[in-house]
């Protein structure tokens, strides 16, 4: 089923800086994270192939960020799956680009809010005694 965004949630999928999705149960805030970050992912495939020079946006370059882990594994499993989708649908570089987006998912920041600063905990002990 297509994706068709309420008036909000194309504000989210137009904007191209940091976003946060504040709304409540069944308002369509997993879609809406979906279908920016593939957007994103693949107008960065497009702006690479026409100048390489131009840093290629990966899925473990995202931060997403939920407060449980079911919404978690929700956005995961539906990225995975719109992943497989825009792969079937491509060719050449662009089917191997959406390849290896769903490859990654595993090691990209999709959690918790809480198991993303656990994260920086464990990964900073050192620096912070």
């Amino acid at each position: 089923m297509a994706f068709i965004p309420s008036g909000s949630q194309r504000k989210g999928l137009e904007c191209r800086d940091h976003l946060c999705v504040i709304a409540g149960a069944g308002s369509g805030k997993t879609g809406t994270l979906v279908e920016t970050l593939v957007v994103r992912l693949a107008e960065s495939f497009q702006e690479f192939e026409a100048d390489p020079s131009i840093k290629r946006l990966d899925i473990t370059d995202i931060l997403a960020l939920t407060f449980t882990e079911k919404a978690a594994a929700e956005l995961r499993q539906r990225l995975s799956r719109s992943f497989s989708q825009k792969r079937l649908a491509a060719a050449g570089r662009e089917a191997e680009f959406w390849r290896m987006q769903a490859a990654r998912l595993d090691r990209a920041d999709i959690g918790t809010i809480h198991g993303y600063a656990l994260k920086l905990v464990r990964e900073n002990a050192l620096a912070l005694g």
